[in-house]
C-alpha cells in the first residue's frame, strides 16, 4: 500500500512529496530522496539517483550523505563511500574538521586503529581525535594540522617499534592537543614524533603536546625550517627529549618546554644520522625561551652556531644542566638563566656567550682559547673572560687585533658588586632601527621567596612553592599552590606579589599546568592584584571552580 501528499505554497508550487511504502519511509524533495539508516553499512542499493540523501544515525561515524558522480577507487571509510553503482559515491555533508571516529577509530585501548586512522591522515584537512586511547602499529604519516581533546585526554598509543607520528606536509602543519606514548609491554627502539628531511615535511608548529617513553627521541625535528615547538612535554625517551637540526632545520624556535628523565639530553640543538633514513645535522639561529629541564642525562646540549637562549633552567640531571658543544660558535645565554651546572670544556675556539643574571652557579674549566664574551663594542676591543692555562685563573682582559694586549685583570677571589644604585652600563647608542634607548643601565638583580594571598577566600590555600626573579625592572613570578575545594563564589584574587607594578591592566601571565581541565590565564586587574581568568570566555574564575587544584602559573610585569 502506498500514499502520497502533495505540498503546495501559496502560489500552487508543489514543495514536497511523501510516500510510505510501508518499508520505512522516504520523503522526496523535489527529485531528491532523503532516507534514514541505522549504520554506515545500511546504504540504499537500489533505485539510486544523483542527489539521493542519506542520514546515517551510528554514533560516532554517523552524518548525513549526497550521492554524487566520483572517479573509481576514490571511497574512503570516512567522508566518502562506494555506492552500489561504481560511477556514484556516498559524499559526507561537513565543515571544519574531520573526525577519526568517522573513519572507524574507535579509541578504546583495545581495537587497533592504525587503518582508520592513517585513511583520516591521508585527508589534506584539519583532523580531530576526541577524548580516546588510539592504539596503533605502523607509522602514522600526517598530511595536514591534527588536534586531540587535551593533552591527557587524546593519547595515541604506539603498538610497534616504528616512528610515532611523521610530519608529510609540504605546507605548514599544526599539532595540538595529545599525547603520544608506548602501549603496555611495547619495546621501542624509534622516535616519537618526526620530520625528515627530504620527507616533503615543510613547516610546524607543535603546541601542548606530551611524548613519553620513546625509544629514541621524543622529538626528532630534522626537517623545518622557521618552526616552533610551544609548551611540549618530553618524558621518559630512550635518547633525547627532544632533537632539532638539519640542512633545512634551522631558525626552529623552542617556548617553555617541559624535559624530564630522558636518556641523554633534555633537548638537544642536533640531530643525529638516524640508521641511514637521514644524515645528522645541527639547528643554527635556534632560540630556546623559557623552559626546564631535569633529571636528564644532561639538560640541554647547545651543538649550533647563533643560539639565543632566554630564562631556561634546570636541576638534578646527571651531568651538566648546560653543555656548550664542539660546534658551537656565537652562543648567547641571556636573561635570567638558571643552571646547577655549566660546561665550556668541549666549545670551539669562539664560544661566546653574553650572560646577564647571577644564577649560574657553576662553570667547568675551559681552555685559554675559549672566553666568554662580556662586551663587544667592535672586532678590535673585544672584552673577554679567560682562563689562565697554568693557574686556572679567570682573566678579565681587552682583546687586540693580532693578540691580546697587556692589560690583564684577576678576580682571584670574591664576587664583583657594584655599589647601591650602581650596576653594569652596556651602552648610550640605540641598538634598534626605530627604538630610541633610554636605558642600557642594569642596576638590579634579585631573587627570592614571596607569599601569594588569595583575597575574599574563606579556605585555606597550601603554597607548595613561590619564587620570583627581578632582573633590572622586570620581575617575574612563579608559584605552586594547592586550594582545598571549600565552596566560595568569589571569584580568585591574587596579591602581595613581591613588587607593585608600573601600570594597571597591562601585565599577566600563563597557567603552566593545573588539574581543573579549564584553559586559564592570570591577568593583573591593577597594580597589586591578579585574577585567574578562563582563558576561552575571559570570565574570572571562582575558587569553587578551582576546588581542590594545584595550580602551577607564572607572572610578569614591569616595577618601578
Amino acid at each position: 500500500m502506498s500514499s502520497e501528499l502533495q505540498l503546495k505554497n501559496s502560489g500552487g508550487s508543489t514543495l514536497a512529496i511523501t510516500h510510505s511504502d510501508g518499508k520505512g519511509g522516504k520523503t522526496i524533495i523535489g527529485t531528491d530522496i532523503v532516507t534514514s539508516v541505522a549504520t554506515i553499512n545500511d546504504f540504499p542499493t537500489v533505485g539510486l539517483q544523483e542527489g539521493d540523501t542519506v542520514i546515517v544515525k551510528e554514533e560516532g561515524r554517523g552524518g548525513t550523505f549526497i550521492l554524487k558522480p566520483g572517479a573509481i577507487g576514490i571511497a574512503n571509510g570516512g567522508t566518502i563511500f562506494a555506492s552500489s553503482d561504481p560511477l556514484y559515491y556516498w559524499y559526507r555533508q561537513y565543515s571544519g574538521a574531520v573526525n577519526v571516529k568517522w573513519f572507524g577509530a574507535v579509541g578504546d585501548g583495545i581495537a587497533d586503529d592504525t587503518i582508520a586512522l592513517q585513511n583520516a591522515f591521508n585527508l589534506e584537512d584539519q583532523c580531530y581525535a576526541p577524548d580516546g586511547e588510539y592504539i596503533f602499529s605502523s607509522t602514522l604519516e600526517v598530511k595536514a594540522n591534527l588536534s586531540g581533546a587535551g593533552v591527557f585526554k587524546t593519547k595515541f598509543l604506539k603498538n610497534a617499534s616504528v616512528d610515532g607520528i611523521k610530519l608529510t606536509s609540504v605546507g605548514y602543519q599544526f599539532l595540538e592537543n595529545f599525547s603520544l606514548e608506548l602501549n603496555s609491554g611495547v619495546t621501542d627502539t624509534r622516535h616519537g614524533i618526526v620530520s625528515y628531511a627530504g620527507a616533503d615535511s615543510g613547516r610546524w608548529h607543535i603546541q601542548e603536546v606530551r611524548v613519553a617513553g620513546q625509544g629514541l627521541d621524543g622529538f626528532f625535528m630534522n626537517q623545518g625550517n622557521l618552526s616552533k615547538l610551544d609548551r611540549v612535554f618530553a618524558v621518559g625517551n630512550g635518547r633525547d627529549g627532544i632533537a632539532v637540526g638539519g640542512v633545512d632545520a634551522n631558525a626552529i624556535t623552542i617556548i617553555d618546554s617541559d624535559l624530564r628523565l630522558n636518556g641523554r639530553y633534555g633537548l638537544s640543538t642536533r640531530c643525529d644520522e638516524d640508521d641511514g633514513i637521514t644524515s645528522a645535522g645541527t639547528c643554527y639561529n635556534c632560540t630556546i625561551i623559557g623552559g626546564y629541564s631535569a633529571y636528564n642525562g644532561y639538560g640541554y646540549n647547545i651543538n649550533s652556531n647563533n643560539v639565543m637562549a632566554f630564562g631556561i633552567g634546570g636541576e638534578a640531571n646527571t651531568n651538566e644542566t648546560i653543555l656548550i658543544n664542539t660546534d658551537t660558535d656565537y652562543l648567547w645565554l641571556l636573561a635570567g638563566v638558571g643552571a646547577d651546572y655549566l660546561d665550556l670544556s668541549t666549545g670551539s675556539n669562539n664560544t661566546i656567550a653574553s650572560l646577564l643574571g647571577d644564577s649560574i652557579y657553576r662553570a667547568s674549566q675551559f681552555s685559554s682559547s675559549d672566553f666568554i664574551q662580556i662586551f663587544n663594542p667592535d672586532t678590535s676591543g673585544r672584552i673577554k673572560l679567560s682562563q689562565d692555562g697554568t693557574n686556572r685563573n679567570l682573566i678579565l682582559s681587552k682583546e687586540g687585533t693580532s693578540s691580546d694586549i697587556n692589560i690583564d685583570y684577576s678576580l682571584l677571589n670574591g664576587n664583583l658588586i657594584p655599589a647601591d644604585t650602581r650596576g653594569l652600563l652596556f651602552s648610550n647608542t640605540p641598538d634598534g632601527t626605530y627604538g630610541v634607548s633610554t636605558s642600557k643601565l642594569l642596576d638590579k638583580y634579585e631573587e627570592g621567596t614571596w607569599t601569594p594571598v588569595f583575597g575574599a577566600y574563606s579556605g585555606i590555600p597550601t603554597i607548595n612553592l613561590a619564587t620570583y626573579t627581578k632582573i633590572g625592572r622586570r620581575v617575574t613570578c612563579f608559584a605552586s599552590v594547592t586550594f582545598d575545594g571549600t565552596v566560595d563564589a568569589s571569584a580568585v584574587n591574587m596579591s602581595q606579589m613581591p613588587y607593585t607594578a608600573k601600570y594597571s591592566n597591562l601585565y599577566g601571565g600563563y597557567v603552566k599546568n593545573n588539574t581543573t581541565g579549564i584553559d586559564m590565564n592570570i591577568l593583573m586587574d591593577s597594580t597589586t592584584t591578579a585574577k585567574f581568568k578562563n582563558s576561552t570566555t575571559g570570565v574570572n574564575l571562582t575558587y569553587t571552580q578551582l576546588g581542590s587544584a594545584t595550580i602551577i602559573f607564572t607572572l610578569e610585569y614591569e616595577t618601578n
